[in-house]
């Protein structure tokens, strides 16, 4: 979305109202963590390809269920 705004969008089962869905929004008053991974592709020269580390996400918000589409902040501290 911008540098600082991430839409994010869940697994097709995942609904608010489920275990991983509150988890997402309820994350820091649960005392969890979310981090942001991200790969270009799923693959590289046939084998799973890396990830790179972007560090720690906030959610902001969320729209709809099954799936979910999730606002999340990068940098969180900045």
């Amino acid at each position: 979305m911008d540098d600082q705004t991430l839409h994010w969008q869940s697994q097709n089962s995942t609904t608010p109202q489920s275990k991983c869905g509150r988890e997402l929004i309820e994350h820091q008053k649960l005392g969890l963590s979310v981090h942001l991974f991200v790969r270009e592709n799923k693959l590289r020269n046939g084998k799973a390809a890396p990830f790179t580390y972007f560090g720690p996400v906030e959610y902001k918000s969320h729209e709809g269920s099954s799936p979910m589409s999730v606002i999340f902040r990068l940098n969180p501290a900045d």
